[in-house]
C-alpha cells in the first residue's frame, strides 16, 4: 500500500575512493576502520539501516576470492589485486564487511563490477556481454558464508550509474 516503506528505510554508502582523494580520508571500505569502536556504535544508532556499498569506483573492483569454486584466473586475479589494491576486494576485507554490518544492524546492498567485464582489450566499454566469473566468487562465496544465512546482504545491483553504449 502507498506510505508502507522497509524498517530499513534509512541508508549510508560506502564507496571506493582511495585514501588520496580530495575530502574522502580513510572511509573507503577498502581503508575504513570497521573495527574501530566509535564508528560502530554510531553505525549502531543508525539500526536498522541499508548499507551501501558502490559508488563510481564500484565498476572498477576486483573480488579476489580464491576459495571459490568457480575461481579460473587466481594468478591474474592476484596481480591484478597488487597492482591496483585499492581496487580489490578480498575474502578478509569482505567478511570483515560483512560482520561490520552484522555488529550494526545493517544490510548490504552491493554494486557488482559491470563495466570493467565488458570492455575491450582497448578499454572501451560494452563492448561484449557481461562476463560474470568474477563476481560470482564473491556470490558464492557470500551465499556460503553464515551471513548468506542470516540475510545480511540484501541485495546486488549490477553496476553504478549504467547507461548502454558506455559511461
Amino acid at each position: 500500500s502507498i506510505g508502507d516503506v522497509e524498517q530499513e528505510f534509512l541508508s549510508t554508502t560506502m564507496d571506493w575512493w582511495p585514501q588520496s582523494a580530495d575530502g574522502w580520508g580513510n572511509s573507503s571500505v577498502i581503508n575504513a576502520d570497521l573495527q574501530n569502536p566509535k564508528l560502530i556504535e554510531a553505525a549502531k544508532n543508525l539500526s536498522p539501516f541499508f548499507l551501501r556499498i558502490g559508488g563510481s569506483q564500484a565498476d572498477t573492483i576486483i573480488y579476489n576470492f580464491p576459495s571459490a569454486a568457480n575461481v579460473t584466473d587466481k594468478d591474474g586475479i592476484s596481480l591484478a589485486c597488487s597492482e591496483k589494491p585499492q581496487h580489490c576486494l578480498t575474502e578478509a576485507r569482505w567478511a570483515e564487511v560483512l560482520d561490520f554490518a552484522e555488529k550494526c544492524g545493517a544490510r548490504i546492498v552491493f554494486t557488482l563490477a559491470y563495466l570493467l567485464h565488458t570492455r575491450d582489450i582497448y578499454g572501451n566499454n560494452d563492448q561484449h556481454d557481461w562476463v560474470s566469473t568474477n563476481a560470482r566468487s564473491l556470490l558464492e562465496y557470500t551465499a556460503n558464508s553464515k551471513h548468506g544465512q542470516l540475510g545480511t546482504v540484501y541485495g546486488f545491483e549490477l553496476g553504478n550509474e549504467l547507461r548502454h553504449g558506455g559511461k
